[in-house]
């Protein structure tokens, strides 16, 4: 899986660069719908019907 990193913000304080929004960590539709005691099949229809300004990597 490649992420685009075009659209990460930088801000520059006393010439060092310090990136916002990182991505901390990956999980499948399956876990979350495990972790959430949720219908996987559900889950992914909700994910779908969400837009990438949602929060959806």
């Amino acid at each position: 899986m490649e992420l685009d990193v075009s659209h990460v913000d930088v801000l520059r304080s006393g010439g060092v660069a310090m990136h916002v929004n990182k991505v901390h960590s990956v999980f499948t539709i399956g876990r979350v719908a495990k972790d959430l005691g949720e219908d996987e099949d559900w889950l992914w229809d909700v994910a779908n019907g969400v837009d990438p300004e949602g929060g959806v990597i």
